[in-house]
């Protein structure tokens, strides 16, 4: 009996060890791509913002199949993650929608990894993320690089 539970303690420790590691290997790929796009933006470029946006999509997917517990979130995140590459202006106000469902999926799945900062700007009223602490705004690039506030170290905060 005691060998019976031990081996149910191991294995349900593994799986949820496995569900962990997953849940941070999936945030990190996904928020590698993701800061492609930001980086694009915050300096007035569309470069690159179709295969990161597309990749984004499809590691969403993959995940959503397997993590049962997150997938209407990263099924959003996919949707979220059409970017319009015709313009910097239709660009840059999607990704507010894709920066909105990726802070969801990453505050819900808890993803264990080197955090990013949240950031908001109040004149878009938006969040982003991104792994400096000073901010580099993609709603605005270069004309006002540095507008932001950090409203979240570690944890993805609460969106506004």
């Amino acid at each position: 009996m005691t060998r019976t539970l031990l081996i149910a303690g191991f294995a349900i420790s593994t799986v949820l060890s496995g569900l962990a590691q997953s849940s941070s290997t999936t945030g990190d790929r996904l928020l590698k791509q993701y800061l492609i796009i930001h980086e694009s933006l915050a300096s007035d470029s569309l470069k690159g913002i179709d295969a990161a946006a597309a990749e984004i999509r499809k590691i969403s997917r993959q995940a959503a199949a397997a993590d049962q517990k997150n997938r209407s979130r990263l099924l959003a995140l996919s949707d979220a993650a059409r970017l319009s590459s015709a313009d910097l202006k239709s660009a840059r106000n999607e990704f507010g929608e894709l920066s909105e469902k990726l802070i969801a999926y990453w505050k819900a799945a808890e993803v264990k990894t080197t955090p990013p900062y949240q950031i908001y700007c109040s004149m878009v009223k938006k969040n982003w993320l991104q792994m400096e602490k000073t901010p580099k705004n993609p709603y605005y690039g270069k004309e006002m690089s540095r507008c932001g506030e950090v409203v979240a170290l570690g944890k993805a905060a609460e969106t506004r």
